[in-house]
Parts: C-alpha cells; structure tokens; sequence
C-alpha cells in the first residue's frame, strides 16, 4: 500500500467516521503482506551465519598454527643454546689442550679447531 493510499484512507475515515468494504479488505491484505516473513532477509541472514561459522573455522585452524609454531620455536632456541654451549665449552677444551701440550702439530690443530669453533659461533649469532 502506498503512502498516498494510507493517506487517503485516512481522510475518509475521519470524514466518515468509517470505511468501506473495499477499503477494509485493503487494509487487511496490507496488514497480511507486512506480517509475512521477509524470505530475502531470512535468507541473507543464513548465508551470514554460514559465512560466520566458516571463518571461525579458519580462525581456529590459525590459532592452532600459531601454537605450533611458537613450540616449535621454543624448541629450537632451545637446541640453539645447547649447541652454543656445546661450541663454548669444545672451545675452552681445545685452549686448555693447548696451553698443557707443547708439541706445535697439536698447537695449530687446536688452533684451527678454535678458530673454527668461533666462526661456527659468530654465524650462530647474526642467524635471527
């Protein structure tokens, strides 16, 4: 019903202090197309609720990488430091072996190994 026709109806019911027929029977046909349910918005609405529950999904699905990866992480900085101290306490074996023995062969040997030792520590280090 238009905004002109309810407009009309109007006029007429208080000019007359009634309706007719015709004008009721529109009114209840009116009455009964607005109490219909909107099947376009109930429609939209699924469609969200399936969108919804579908990035929910996808958000979990992230969650659970992200906790996998930030154990994995945690494990490997573990392993980092175990082999940096593994690499430091070589390194100060070696200078000891160094410092007991006086033969120059094992002296440029443990030399070597240290040097080796440091390098294989400073890469660990700029590593991120």
């Amino acid at each position: 019903m238009t905004p002109e026709r309810k407009e009309q109806m109007k006029a007429a019911f208080e000019m007359y202090g009634s309706l007719g027929g015709e004008s009721i029977k529109e009114l209840l046909a009116a009455l009964e197309e607005a109490e219909k349910p909107d099947i376009k918005s109930i429609n939209k609405i699924k469609k969200l609720e399936v969108d919804l529950q579908s990035a929910l999904a996808v958000n979990q699905k992230y969650l659970g990488d992200i906790e996998r990866i930030s154990s994995e992480l945690a494990e490997a900085q573990q392993t980092i430091a175990r082999q940096r101290e593994a690499l430091e306490n070589a390194k100060g074996s070696f200078e000891t072996l160094a410092l007991l023995t006086n033969t120059q062969d094992i002296k440029i040997v443990s030399h070597n190994a240290i040097v080796c030792l440091e390098k294989s520590l400073e890469e660990g280090e700029a590593q991120p």
